[in-house]
């Protein structure tokens, strides 16, 4: 006689310690520096083209160095969504950046499991709040943190640990890891290249 087998539910590890401020601050730069490169190959690609239709159609370029304020303010508004994108998807849906992943980082909830895409838009956008000062902000919450979290993380209810530490349940394939980066990669690149397109339709 066969007896029915109940499966173990999937346990999660709940976070000892989070990660400090300075591992976290350079995975932070390599994201920004991964985010503007994105920005340029996009807008080139984007350039090119318009380029080619007003050639082609006759049309004029659009004078894409404008020192128009009201125009480097729509950009910069367009490129921290963009970035705000990347980061959200990214974490919700893997658990980490390419800045965190390649410093061996992963964001978790205060439970140790997967976050959700609410809880990776919260803490992306008080990020903008955290490096204030030159992350003077992020660096004095996180001190008197035990788990080392910044007010993105309190806010969100999260906490950046070491890969090493998360169980690997928790830890999505590596088919998901590269379908996450290209749809967040694309996204902020298209959201960042938005201003041009409307520069480009206003201006042919």
């Amino acid at each position: 006689m066969e007896y029915p087998t109940i499966s173990e539910p999937q346990t999660t590890t709940l976070p000892a310690e989070g990660v400090g401020f300075l591992f976290r601050a350079i995975a932070k730069i390599i994201d920004l520096v991964i985010h503007n490169v994105v920005g340029i190959g996009f807008g080139l690609v984007v350039g090119i083209v318009i380029g080619l239709v007003a050639g082609a159609s006759g049309g004029t370029v659009p004078d894409f160095a404008s020192k128009d304020v009201t125009q480097n303010l729509v950009a910069g508004l367009f490129g921290t969504v963009g970035f705000i994108f990347y980061s959200s998807i990214c974490e919700a849906y893997y658990g980490a950046t390419l800045g965190k992943l390649i410093l061996g980082l992963f964001v978790v909830d205060k439970k140790g499991g997967q976050i959700s895409f609410g809880a990776a838009l919260v803490r992306s956008v008080l990020f903008f709040i955290d490096q204030m000062f030159v992350g003077l902000v992020a660096y004095m919450v996180m001190k008197d943190s035990p788990l080392k979290q910044r007010l993105g993380d309190k806010a969100a209810g999260t906490v950046v640990v070491k890969r090493s530490e998360v169980t690997s349940s928790e830890i999505p394939s590596g088919c998901m890891l590269f379908v996450v980066l290209i749809v967040g990669l694309v996204f902020d690149g298209v959201i960042q290249v938005v201003p041009v397109l409307i520069m480009a339709g206003s201006g042919m």
